[in-house]
């Protein structure tokens, strides 16, 4: 049941996550976002989120942009429907609260992926609580749920080493800084040992980067995927997304076009991400399960395909 909300009660336009994927046996962060809260400061945070725990599972919950001064952290998730999270910050201890007009992550929701490509599973938001300095008022906000798709058949994790780790979430968290207009390129850790060529049907490949803060509103950054000799050119491989910051996410989740292409014999997978606006550089957030690129169930086997091409 929804919680009435005064005029006094904090509140926001909406309250949840996006759509997001992943593959299986591997881990998909997926931030929860409020967006232009009013009636606050907020100091309190409170909300359920409800999936299938045969296709995702959340391991463990962080802080979001709008909460790393808080000092209380707890998610329970012991229930069969899924999670509960709670967060307080505390001035005194130098955290700082919500203020009106803010829009960005409270929360960063670590899945493990547990089912099999196709498989989807729903990520439902209730009982959201919004309390106030005093403590004395709690409001709620509309939920913004979404869908979780199980995709991809393998998943490179991006480093700050520049190279992308197959299934590799162990990696420290580290960053790159892709300066305004310019480019940097991610390679695979293992060289293709034949030509390994990806078929155009159901080439749609997926992922995320995470900024270290939001791309401003308008702000585009191109995503290609293609090969490499070792990591200093880039070939275009066909498959393309472009990102847009609205100035409030930082973690921005991409499908590409379908497109056929190979990656040669002796040449790497290549990931090349341009920042296309011309006057800020922007840090990508690199290692652990941060950024990430998934190729598609056509995957023939990366770095040997299982079937002659």
């Amino acid at each position: 049941m929804a919680m009435p909300v005064s005029a006094q009660d904090p509140t926001a336009d909406s309250f949840g996550v996006d759509d997001a994927s992943g593959a299986h046996g591997t881990s998909v962060i997926v931030p929860v976002n409020i967006t232009n809260v009013s009636n606050g400061p907020i100091r309190g945070i409170v909300f359920n989120v409800a999936y299938d725990k045969t296709v995702i599972n959340v391991t463990g919950v962080s802080k979001g942009n709008l909460t790393t001064t808080w000092g209380y952290l707890d998610a329970n998730n012991n229930f069969a429907w899924g999670t509960r999270v709670s967060l307080e910050g505390n001035a005194a201890q130098g955290a700082v609260y919500i203020q009106n007009g803010s829009s960005n992550s409270v929360a960063l929701l670590n899945f493990s992926v547990a089912g099999t490509r196709g498989e989807i599973s729903n990520m439902n938001l209730s009982d959201i609580q919004l309390s106030d300095v005093s403590g004395f008022h709690v409001g709620t906000a509309p939920p913004k749920n979404g869908t979780f798709t199980v995709s991809g058949s393998q998943s490179w994790y991006m480093h700050n080493d520049s190279e992308m780790y197959k299934g590799d979430q162990t990696k420290p968290q580290g960053n790159i800084t892709i300066n305004h207009s310019d480019s940097h390129i991610w390679i695979a850790d293992s060289v293709a040992q034949t030509d390994v060529t990806f078929p155009v049907n159901g080439n749609n490949w997926t992922g995320q980067i995470t900024f270290v803060s939001a791309p401003a509103d308008g702000v585009t950054f191109k995503v290609e995927i293609g090969n490499s000799s070792g990591g200093t050119d880039f070939t275009p491989g066909g498959p393309q997304a472009t990102l847009t910051g609205n100035g409030s996410k930082s973690v921005l989740s991409f499908e590409t076009t379908a497109a056929a292409f190979t990656v040669p014999a002796g040449t790497y997978l290549a990931l090349n991400v341009t920042n296309d606006n011309t006057s800020f550089d922007y840090e990508v957030q690199t290692g652990m399960a941060w950024s990430y690129v998934s190729s598609p169930g056509t995957d023939p086997g990366y770095p040997v395909p299982e079937w002659s091409t």
